[in-house]
């Protein structure tokens, strides 16, 4: 199995930094909008954008993993200042190193 890595640098939106290894099942592909659970229960589709070193975007990716609670996940990636999250036709939105989500969070 090929490894994936995650390594998010620390900075003002993600202030922890990440780094994480996954076991990948199969390849990356790119991936532009998920259905995302929102802070206040709500479910939405969101668009998904990775951010580099300098906080300018870059494509976000997904790939099925290995997740050991779960059996198969596919995991969410950007760039070294990891991921930015919004709600289609909402303002806001908010930022994570990666994340696990199952094949029917995945709109396209």
């Amino acid at each position: 199995m090929r490894a994936i890595l995650i390594q998010v640098d620390e900075h003002d939106a993600i202030p922890d930094g990440c780094f994480m290894r996954f076991s990948a099942l199969g390849p990356t592909r790119p991936v532009k909008r998920l259905r995302c659970e929102l802070r206040d229960g709500q479910t939405a589709v969101c668009l998904v954008e990775g951010r580099a070193e300098d906080d300018s975007k870059v494509p976000a990716w997904t790939a099925p993993v290995d997740d050991s609670g779960a059996g198969e996940s596919w995991l969410v990636g950007g760039g070294a200042h990891g991921l930015r999250l919004r709600p289609e036709g909402a303002g806001g939105g908010w930022a994570e190193p990666y994340l696990l989500v199952s094949a029917e969070s995945i709109v396209e």
